[in-house]
């Protein structure tokens, strides 16, 4: 475990998601009271799995916390990710499960990626997944 606080934020929009991490590249320089520790930006080509997001760490009474900054699209993604492992008893989140899902899981998050930049994109149509029922 690296940091003892967290929280989520979901913004309505890449543009905004762009502008809170602005601000907060601007409000809290490393020499500031809660200084910036790191900041990972997968927005544009996802990690190895898919994911997107911005995730920034800054040190707030001398302990790291995290903040995930995300849009609707990359949420709704990683909630699927989630409710693929828990009701199939995968670990796609890490890389591990079917080849044909993670495929789908990636080519999904380009879709989500384009449709978001405004660029008409067609969903990919989903893998076989047996017996798991991924929507709610």
């Amino acid at each position: 475990m690296q940091d003892i606080a967290g929280a989520r934020i979901i913004l309505p929009s890449p543009v905004l998601q762009q502008q809170l991490l602005a601000t907060l590249k601007e409000q809290y320089p490393s020499d500031d009271e809660f200084p910036l520790i790191r900041i990972t930006d997968t927005r544009e080509h996802g990690d190895r799995n898919g994911y997107r997001a911005v995730h920034v760490v800054q040190r707030i009474e001398g302990r790291p916390a995290e903040m995930q900054i995300r849009t609707p699209l990359q949420q709704e993604w990683a909630q699927l990710v989630e409710r693929l492992d828990q009701r199939a008893g995968t670990d796609l989140k890490h890389g591990q499960g079917p080849a044909e899902w993670r495929s789908w899981l990636n080519e999904l998050s380009q879709t989500f990626h384009r449709l978001e930049r405004g660029e008409l994109a067609d969903l990919p149509d989903p893998p076989d997944f047996g017996d798991t029922t991924i929507w709610p």
